[in-house]
């Protein structure tokens, strides 16, 4: 009989637990990721309080990376440390670092760090014409200041 399966694409696999008495999965229904994640790291905490579990060798599987944002935003909301072992942590992603760094420029125009992030993405401007263009602003408020 031919095996269907094509060759190096198959895995014979035996699964065991690591601890023989340890508790089964179960199944929990959720209106949104939101409360998926707020469950997930009450999870967290209860087997870290009182499992004597440390936060390292708890492990949070998902399907799609997608999923893992409202998870990521709930951990970072309680300041809980998590690591990423695929992807990007949402926070790290390029887009999300520019908005983060134009909302705080917006809110204090003198974050020289978060203009340069925020410049460079204008066409034609470099690291230099950045810091041009913040000096020649900075230079314009102190002349519009002294008028006052």
């Amino acid at each position: 009989m031919l095996n269907a399966q094509p060759k190096g694409r198959h895995f014979d696999k035996e699964l065991r637990p690591a601890r023989a008495n340890s508790e089964k999965p179960y199944f929990v229904q959720t209106m949104d990721g939101r409360e998926q994640a707020q469950f997930i790291v009450q999870r967290l905490r209860g087997l870290v309080e009182h499992g004597g579990c440390e936060l390292k060798d708890i492990a949070v599987l998902y399907r799609a990376h997608f999923q893992a944002l409202d998870i990521q935003l709930e951990l970072s909301r309680l300041q809980i440390p998590y690591q990423i072992t695929s992807g990007v942590r949402f926070f790290e992603q390029a887009h999300v670092r520019d908005l983060v760094a134009l909302l705080r420029f917006v809110y204090n125009p003198s974050d020289m760090m978060a203009w340069q992030r925020v410049a460079v993405l204008l066409p034609k401007v470099g690291d230099k014409g950045a810091q041009k263009i913040y000096t020649a602003a900075g230079d314009a408020g102190a002349d519009h200041a002294a008028e006052w």
